[in-house]
């Protein structure tokens, strides 16, 4: 309702021009000075004119009679809206001429009633405090009386100005009710016309009789502190002649005309009143298309919900109603920029969407004076002709006579029906919130809550924000939203624990980000969107302890845009990207990116919230909410039932393991899941910080579920759609860096929705690929299919070298088969795992023929075992020496509870046990493999060992073996995972 220009300043040095012909020179001008708009908005956005805007000004200039082409003079995308028109013009003397009569009554008011009295005593005491006005001497009524009778009042510029400001409003107030009643009844007989400008609130009560079933309760058509204003007789007489032009003018006119502006002549900028609290970016036609959004279709969408048909809306209309109250700063602006979308989708919407539409009724609660009861009572006015609108637009549109009984009923009815919805509802609410204290007022609760928190204290910024967050929780119903515009970010780590508090009664649902959307104009950065929670019992907390989830982990979207705004008119280009999201997408989708008109970029991505703290970071490049990481993730990446068929496992039926929610384990229900499924796919929410996932062969699945459970965890059976996948790849992609992320954004927010989540987890396009490596390469890589065992026999500074050599193949050259090559790698690095896995002590670590291992043992002194080694201990078993002559054909390693010792038989025969170190029985039982088939007396005449101290010093020292195969190992780890990078954002 403010605009910042000097709306009611004219020029009077130019009085006597036509306007349109300094219009035409202007114009004119413009066009020899080869002055072309497209050049510098819009797409091109160039300041330099191009070699055809050259070659057009000459033809211009050479030819006088050329078309002239406005457009392309002005803004793409305006539509001459902030003009004014010659209806407006007019109406816009006739305000003047009523705004000064206007002042002359209030100021020559020396006998009111008590009422009106004190509602002007308490409306200055608003305005004094907004202005910074110290008067003691004017604290009382009667007090304040006296000065405002008194001529000679040292407050004298002060009440004039508060008169100046009061009786405006009171003159704004009476404009609209004449618009309205306009609308109303058009082109009514004479007898109406006067009654409409002489006594409108009469008339009012003539179209809703009171206690009559159409009968409403409006406050602006009561008796309150702005409707003591009426016209005199002369100017009621041209009020009548110019009642077509009011009812003509459009809604942003309106605005425009009944907003208080005072002339330059008089503005003392530290004492005179002026609403300067005007956004043009918060009251622009797009901005209010955007909040529509919000409202229309936000809430239905993120709880995906089926709405039904509009059709039963003059049935129960109680179900498409919602209330919304507007708070916080540039409340005017938000006020017109809600109108305006309101409009623009009733002109632009068919009849079938308006119907599947609610119906918001808007309440906006200024605390100030400069948008407080006034804003208010205008706003109901407002609203009644939005009605009017809506009604005529269903009218005219609606083809079946038998649908919507209340429209053939008549506009009355159909005004009283709603506007009477709104004030039972209302009533109905404060009736069923019983209190202890009869005398305690309580407070209506909305559904939903726009605040918009832009201006900021110096210091506590984020603590004042999280106050007035809290304060709106009482006027929020339980699940209603609150969407919040705040220049401040919420999320801030430091005030984690406090943002944890203020979650336990707000969930936050999503974030629209728009920071690094430039030319925005004052429209917050950040759009948190909070829904009220409903009040948990004592015994659920109680329960949540037990279960030792001591954390909190919630799922919550984000919108993002980037770009700029050359022209405010291309952020409703923003509102219809994120209509056509709203239309195509789910809450479940993981990623989405869009890079539309004008390079402004839109990308959607789901996050976490723990314990007060936002999970992903933008800081990293190879994160996933990089902007460079994410449009590529977009294109280069397929939906997880590309690649599977997948069904929900029942892990408490012990006889059909097959949900009964699924069409599979309803025609197979005696099939289980081994027959049915070759992988198990597992999902984990043990760790709140990390998601579990696993795919194990199906055969392993109840020994899994003993080790896991199935509190924490949920199975699915899976069913590849492309023949020949590697589920290794998968494995392995599920385990690094990159794919943990894409995980937590599609499967976070607990354990709730997984099997569609699930769906939409990204996986790299080029694991489908199914093109074998050559013979040739393995061949001459034969390492790649190694064992743990033969990764042990090689030497560490070998496998080096040999990763080295993989890391140079030509991934570009090879792109048909890197599926495969990437699948080799994974089988590589298993290995690894199960060579370090042997290496964890010394019974595991039975391979010494290590090269480095090697290496050592030559380097120390070695000895028999027989007949003198004090390090060893050998007890015979034969019976005749001749016995030692047998062959010993195997070697068993035993332990008792005091000593362990080798036992080497022939065939079933014990013929000696071996008693030493346990390091030395595990070194002779690694040597008997090659001594094996021969004699007794020469294995233990010829077998040489170093010395108990000497070989344990050098088992010691594996940790060097240890230490270069895990290198190798994470060398060789970090290049399939940067393989998989490459891949992604190429």
């Amino acid at each position: 309702m403010i605009e910042k220009e000097n709306f009611w300043n004219e020029s009077r040095n130019d009085s006597n021009k036509s306007p349109l012909m300094g219009a035409n020179v202007a114009l004119s001008q413009s066009l020899t000075k080869s002055f072309f708009l497209q050049s510098w908005i819009g797409e091109e956005y160039s300041t330099t004119p191009t070699s055809q805007d050259k070659k057009q000004t000459a033809q211009s200039s050479a030819n006088q009679t050329s078309k002239f082409q406005p457009e392309k003079l002005v803004t793409p995308g305006w539509g001459g809206e902030s003009l004014n028109s010659k209806e407006a013009l007019r109406t816009k003397k006739i305000i003047q001429e009523l705004w000064i009569d206007a002042e002359i009554k209030l100021s020559s008011f020396k006998e009111l009633n008590p009422s009106l009295k004190q509602s002007l005593f308490n409306n200055f005491i608003s305005f004094a405090q907004v202005n910074n006005i110290s008067a003691i001497e004017l604290n009382g009524p009667l007090q304040f009386w006296a000065h405002f009778t008194n001529h000679n009042s040292p407050y004298r510029k002060e009440l004039n100005n508060f008169i100046k400001i009061h009786s405006f409003r009171s003159v704004a107030l009476y404009i609209y009710k004449i618009r309205f009643l306009l609308k109303l009844a058009p082109l009514p007989k004479q007898e109406l016309r006067e009654k409409i400008v002489l006594a409108p609130n009469a008339l009012f009560s003539h179209f809703f009789p009171k206690g009559s079933n159409s009968e409403i309760s409006c406050a602006s058509f009561k008796i309150n502190e702005y409707s003591w204003y009426g016209p005199s007789s002369e100017l009621s007489k041209k009020i009548l002649k110019d009642l077509p032009n009011l009812e003509k003018i459009s809604l942003q006119e309106i605005v425009k005309l009944c907003t208080y502006r005072p002339s330059k002549q008089l503005i003392d900028r530290k004492q005179m009143f002026c609403e300067s609290e005007f956004s043009h970016s918060l009251s622009h036609k797009s901005f209010g298309s955007f909040l529509k959004l919000l409202l229309g279709q936000f809430p239905s969408w993120i709880e995906t919900e089926k709405k039904e048909h509009f059709n039963s809306f003059y049935k129960d209309i109680s179900h498409h109603t919602k209330h919304c109250k507007f708070n916080g700063d540039y409340l005017s602006s938000f006020s017109q920029s809600h109108w305006l979308g309101e409009s623009d989708a009733l002109k632009n919407s068919s009849t079938s969407k308006i119907f599947e539409e609610d119906i918001i009724f808007p309440e906006f609660e200024g605390q100030s004076f400069n948008e407080g009861e006034f804003t208010k009572l205008i706003q109901e006015i407002q609203f009644l002709t939005f009605l009017v609108d809506k009604y005529q637009h269903l009218k005219n549109n609606t083809e079946s006579d038998s649908v919507h009984l209340k429209i053939e009923k008549g506009l009355i009815q159909f005004l009283a029906s709603i506007f009477n919805l709104k004030n039972h509802q209302r009533n109905q609410d404060k009736d069923e919130q019983f209190s202890l204290f009869p005398g305690l007022k309580q407070n209506f609760q909305f559904d939903y809550v726009i605040l918009n928190i832009s201006k900021l204290p110096k210091n506590n910024q984020h603590h004042h924000l999280l106050l007035q967050v809290l304060s709106q929780s009482d006027s929020l119903k339980e699940n209603g939203f609150l969407f919040l515009f705040t220049t401040q970010q919420f999320f801030v780590p430091s005030k984690s624990e406090k943002i944890d508090q203020l979650l336990k009664q707000f969930k936050v649902e999503a974030i629209f980000d728009f920071d690094e959307l430039k030319g925005k104009g004052e429209i917050s950065p950040f759009l948190y969107v909070l829904k009220k929670r409903k009040e948990k019992p004592d015994s659920q907390d109680l329960i949540n302890l037990q279960d030792g989830q001591n954390k909190n982990k919630e799922a919550c979207l984000r919108f993002k845009w980037t770009g700029t705004l050359h022209s405010f008119s291309l952020f409703g280009q923003v509102v219809k990207e994120l209509d056509h999201f709203f239309r195509i997408k789910t809450p479940l989708t993981p990623i989405y990116q869009n890079e539309g008109q004008s390079n402004i970029t839109f990308s959607f991505h789901q996050d976490a919230i723990i314990d007060g703290k936002l999970l992903q970071s933008s800081t990293n490049t190879n994160r996933v909410t990089h902007p460079l990481f994410f449009k590529n993730l977009t294109k280069n990446c397929y939906s997880f039932d590309y690649f599977f068929n997948f069904e929900t496992v029942d892990p408490t039926n012990e006889n059909n393991m097959i949900a009964r929610d699924n069409f599979i384990g309803l025609i197979n229900k005696n099939l289980r899941v081994e027959e049915l499924y070759p992988y198990i796919f597992i999902v984990g929410h043990e760790d709140i910080e990390q998601i579990y996932l696993e795919i194990i062969p199906s055969s392993s699945f109840k020994a899994k579920l003993n080790q896991l459970g199935h509190a924490f965890y949920q199975y699915f059976g899976l069913r590849p759609k492309i023949p020949h996948l590697n589920i290794n790849l998968f494995r392995e992609y599920f385990r690094t860096e990159i794919g943990k992320q894409i995980a937590e954004f599609s499967l976070n927010g607990g354990p709730t929705k997984t099997k569609g989540k699930l769906k939409g987890l990204m996986i790299p396009i080029f694991f489908a690929a199914n093109t074998k490596l050559n013979e040739d390469f393995l061949a001459s890589n034969p390492y790649l299919l190694f064992s743990g065992k033969n990764i042990l026999s090689l030497h560490p500074d070998e496998l080096t070298k040999n990763i080295l050599r993989l890391k140079n193949f030509n991934l570009v050259a090879h792109q048909d088969c890197l599926s495969d090559f990437l699948g080799r790698l994974c089988q590589f690095k298993a290995s690894f795992n199960e060579a370090l896995e042997q290496m964890t002590d010394v019974s595991e670590f039975s391979n010494f023929n290590n090269p480095l291992f090697i290496d050592k043992l030559k380097k120390i002194k070695t000895f028999s075992l027989f007949p003198e080694n004090p390090d060893i201990f050998i007890k015979f078993m034969v019976a005749s020496k001749l016995e030692l002559n047998l062959t010993v054909n195997s070697v068993i390693k035993r332990s008792n509870e005091f000593s362990h010792y080798l036992e080497l038989l022939n065939n079933e025969s014990v013929l000696c046990q071996i008693y030493s170190d346990e390091s030395m029985l595990y070194f002779i039982s690694f040597l008997m493999k090659f001594t094996m088939n021969r004699p007794l007396n020469t294995i233990l005449q010829t077998m040489k060992i170093p010395r108990v101290q000497d070989l344990l010093k050098i088992l010691s020292e594996k940790q060097e073996i240890k230490s270069k195969l895990t290198e190798s190992k994470n060398s060789l780890e970090q290049f399939i995972s940067q393989i998989i990078i490459q891949q992604i954002s190429s």
